[in-house]
């Protein structure tokens, strides 16, 4: 092994620090282990000087190096390098370095290397190329020929355009297509021409793979493919058009409004009818219930002209016909645009919905979710009775829609949130004499329209094809011009495809079935525990950690010595999370500080975390800690007080916890000793703490610096030298 008298002057100590300088030597050390680690820290520094012993290495007896080295080389190889890795490439056998070698002389855009390029991209050219596997095995020259492949089209070689289109008729049946097509879309003349050949190719799976890579070409590569592609016979290859379209096309209303493939209309929508609100009128006239999701959504939120442009009665009923009739999507999607088209006025049927037990679980759920939205006078008491409804989804949302309550700025509505999670939290919501009576009124009609549908009272509506919904009057005689049947303010059965269809219809087996009343339709909970008082209040905890108010602050309270654990382990982790985002109690704080003598180790950790965010005694109570049993309490326990006991912090590195020693070195960058970094790398180097010296190198060039001047001094041994060099290549 080589001592510091050999190494150069760059690692001694009177000059910066140089890695190259420092690091090369290593490169013909004795130990193998060494020579391997120094390649790799070398490639890590990205730095050409680094080429002329990197190429030295690859005549070394090791595979191992001669492979480390070739990798390290495509990052720091200069052009006069290439010679000497052409070399490599052809006589070296070991797969590693061929493919390596073929990367560096790709990056150094090697024109000499592009005749053996093309000759590997079609043969394993025996006669020239050493391999392996004498006995003619292809499994080392396909991973050889597919980075050919790549280099030629980075290198952008134009001969080489026939040589990758022959490569595709691959004798041992390997699928050589995208990478030969991403190499043609890189080669900007023959390789995008041949490229719009292949749209023609009667494979259909062919086609996608050309268009998709042509669409990576050059930007605008396939707007003059605009028709061709949309008249494709291929759903998957008519998809492929919507990223290339103009939103203002003509042929984004042929996807979106008449493709026959529903996948295509939905993918259209979804990329587009948020900027062509028209599109996502039009297309709520759709067969289909998800299309019609999506543009629902789209006019509700569009980018130009919002729900403005969308407000008006007649849409406003259709969609909460949807919300009563329609299949789970496109259910929800109309629930969930309620509040912002019918505003307070959706609060009753949002209410309905929500306590409808026969309503699907996901259209229950966006109910509730949407109530939070209308901050009407029912939205509290409607979620507290729905927080303790047995299906566990429906109960969540209710939570989670009073969780976000709880923050609003209506100081009266967030305080009634919260007591509404407070009793939650305590139990309290499913005691008989706090319930609240659900509503009785019926909630079946229309949102602003009479509560039934006498004379006069139902105004018929349409759906023109251009997706204007208009009175049935207007529409008449136009009937070229309008999607036929009558749209009933508080039902769609009119719409053809919501009507009665033969049995067993395939539309009728791909859509979902409409809302049947009765009993037999009753959801239950499809999971979740069977008590529903400690799921309650579990879920009520955690969804209430951040949420404001004195009456969640006293819940919380009361949940520290109860005798479930996983609940009282949530109160824990809640008042950690809590004080990470505002001030404690008194009565919180004093309790996060009884917790950390708690037998339980999660606990302990939960109640540290609270207690460094917010306890005047922090440094004092968490001092006892740093040998606590538990890794994540002695870590938090370090980022307590480490920055000022730097000696604690030197000690830290010693312990088996990585995250005990990535706490350490953060407290000693956060100080800026050097003298403490100093000593800390040290400790890491003799306990060969890798992972530590990576952290360090990565965040502090100050411990570089000082990493290197270890190398170049006589202290480390061998293996600790090693760990130094690994540190290194993991930058």
């Amino acid at each position: 092994m080589m001592n510091a008298a050999d190494l150069p002057p760059g690692g001694v100590a009177g000059s910066p620090p140089d890695r190259v300088a420092a690091v090369s030597p290593y490169l013909r050390d004795d130990d193998e282990l060494l020579r391997c680690a120094a390649a790799r820290a070398l490639g890590a520094a990205a730095d050409a000087r680094a080429a002329p012993a990197l190429v030295e290495a690859l005549m070394d007896e090791d595979p191992d190096l001669r492979v480390d080295a070739m990798a390290a080389l495509v990052a720091c190889a200069r052009p006069q390098d290439a010679q000497a890795i052409r070399r490599s490439l052809m006589g070296d056998p070991v797969k590693e370095v061929k493919v390596f070698a073929v990367e560096a002389l790709g990056r150094l855009a090697d024109s000499a290397s592009v005749p053996l390029f093309c000759a590997l991209a079609k043969d394993r050219c025996s006669h020239d190329v050493a391999w392996e596997d004498e006995a003619g095995m292809w499994d080392d020259w396909l991973d050889v020929q597919l980075a050919v492949i790549r280099a030629l089209g980075d290198m952008g070689v134009g001969e080489a355009i026939d040589t990758l289109l022959e490569a595709r008729s691959d004798e041992m049946g390997q699928e050589l297509d995208p990478e030969v097509f991403g190499a043609l879309s890189k080669i900007p003349e023959g390789g995008v021409a041949a490229l719009f050949g292949l749209l023609r190719d009667r494979n259909a799976k062919v086609r996608q793979r050309a268009f998709a890579a042509l669409s990576k070409a050059v930007d605008g590569a396939l707007a003059p493919l605009e028709n061709v592609l949309i008249e494709d016979a291929s759903p998957e290859v008519r998809c492929l058009a919507i990223d290339c379209l103009d939103p203002d096309s003509a042929s984004v209303a042929r996807l979106a409004l008449r493709d026959p493939d529903a996948g295509v209309r939905r993918a259209t929508l979804r990329a587009l009818a948020p900027r062509r609100i028209d599109i996502a009128r039009s297309a709520l006239g759709d067969e289909d219930e998800e299309a019609r999701a999506i543009a629902l959504s789209a006019m509700v939120s569009g980018q130009r002209g919002g729900v403005e442009t969308v407000r008006g009665g007649d849409l406003l009923a259709n969609v909460q016909a949807w919300a009563e009739t329609a299949g789970p999507v496109l259910a929800a999607a109309a629930v969930e645009a309620l509040p912002r088209l019918g505003g307070a006025e959706a609060e009753p049927f949002l209410c309905s919905l929500a306590e409808d037990g026969d309503r699907p679980v996901t259209v229950r759920a966006a109910a509730l979710q949407a109530l939070a939205k209308t901050v009407g006078s029912k939205v509290i008491d409607t979620l507290r009775n729905a927080a303790t409804d047995p299906v566990r989804q429906v109960r969540a949302a209710a939570l989670g829609s009073l969780a976000g309550l709880a923050n609003c700025d209506d100081a009266d509505l967030a305080a009634r949130a919260a007591t509404g999670l407070a009793d939650a939290m305590s139990g309290r919501l499913l005691d008989p004499e706090t319930r609240l009576p659900q509503s009785t009124e019926a909630q079946e009609t229309a949102l602003g329209a009479p509560k039934t549908e006498g004379e006069g009272n139902g105004r018929r509506i349409t759906i023109t094809r251009e997706g204007d919904i208009v009175p049935t009057e207007e529409a008449d005689g136009a009937a070229d011009n309008v999607i036929e049947g009558n749209f009933p303010q508080s039902t769609l059965s009119a719409v053809p495809h919501l009507a009665a269809k033969p049995h067993g219809s395939e539309e009728e087996a791909r859509s979902p079935a409409p809302k049947q009343r009765g009993k037999a339709r009753r959801r239950v909970a499809v999971d979740g525990p069977d008590d529903i008082g400690f799921d309650l209040r579990l879920i009520a905890v955690k969804v209430a950690a951040d949420c404001p108010g004195e009456p969640i602050e006293l819940a919380l309270a009361d949940l520290f010595d109860v005798k479930e654990g996983p609940l009282r382990e949530a109160a824990f982790a809640a008042l950690a999370q809590r004080a990470q985002t505002q001030p404690l109690s008194s009565a919180l704080v004093a309790a996060a500080e009884k917790g950390l003598g708690d037998p339980d180790p999660v606990i302990r950790g939960h109640a540290a975390r609270a207690v460094a965010s917010r306890s005047d005694k922090a440094a004092d109570l968490l001092s006892a800690l740093l040998d606590d049993p538990d890794a994540l309490v002695r870590a938090t326990a370090l980022e307590a007080v480490g920055s000022s006991k730097p000696e604690i912090v030197i000690g830290a590195f010693q312990d088996d916890s990585v995250l005990v020693r990535k706490a350490a070195m953060a407290c000693l960058r956060h100080t800026g000793n050097p003298e403490a970094l100093r000593e800390g790398l040290g400790v890491c180097a003799l306990h060969m703490r890798q992972d530590s010296l990576t952290e360090a190198c990565k965040k502090s060039p100050d411990a570089e610096r000082i990493l290197l001047e270890m190398l170049a001094g006589p202290d480390l041994d061998l293996r600790q030298r090693q760990v130094v060099l690994e540190a290194f290549a993991s930058t």
